[in-house]
């Protein structure tokens, strides 16, 4: 875990509020690929209510967050979106960059 404490520190998230974090590498494909539509967590449990789920990127490439198959963020290298990981999304591959790396960290805001 120390390897995600500046982030965790830049975000103002306490260790012990951090339920899961995992990270994610997508190699590149000539053509984007458009990942299977998930949600991070289900809010049936209170071990996990009010949890957030924070999505960084560590680097830039044309790759997207795709949210409920609407809104679409760019993956902007030492960007960090914030959502409710219970919303549905999904994640693509890049076509110009050796492969986009992020990090998913899913922890209670309250």
């Amino acid at each position: 875990m120390p390897v995600f404490n500046p982030l965790l520190s830049k975000l103002n998230v306490p260790l012990n509020t951090v339920w899961r974090v995992k990270a994610n590498l997508y190699p590149r494909t000539q053509w984007r690929v458009h990942h299977k539509s998930h949600v991070d967590y289900f809010n049936n449990s209170k071990r996990i209510n009010h949890l957030t789920t924070c999505l960084y990127y560590l680097n830039g490439s044309n790759r997207v967050t795709v949210f409920d198959g609407k809104r679409k963020v760019k993956a902007k290298g030492n960007r960090a979106i914030l959502f409710d990981g219970t919303n549905r999304h999904h994640s693509t591959t890049p076509t110009d960059a050796n492969c986009g790396i992020s990090i998913n960290i899913d922890y209670n805001k309250s």
